[in-house]
């Protein structure tokens, strides 16, 4: 059985690095493209939720509508950012 040389070790470890990198890449894409749509729809829905607060319907609901948006925007944002190759 061969020794691991450390110059050995190395080459592996970039070529597990660059494949984590690459299929992390690769998620990031599958997840943008799942959620571009969804995403977009809920930024219209928000943009519909702030003029009818500037036009004075019900603040308690639209109040908690937009939390709700908000958090999901978060979480589309960290799940993005927690992804992503460094």
């Amino acid at each position: 059985m061969a020794a691991i040389t450390p110059a050995r070790h190395e080459r592996r470890l970039q070529a597990i690095q660059q494949k984590t990198h690459q299929e992390r890449q690769q998620l990031l894409e599958q997840i943008s493209r799942l959620l571009e749509k969804p995403m977009m729809l809920l930024s219209f829905a928000w943009l519909v939720i702030i003029v009818l607060d500037l036009m004075g319907y019900n603040p308690r609901v639209l109040d908690t509508l937009t939390w709700i948006l908000w958090g999901i925007f978060l979480v589309h944002f960290l799940l993005e950012f927690i992804i992503a190759p460094p």
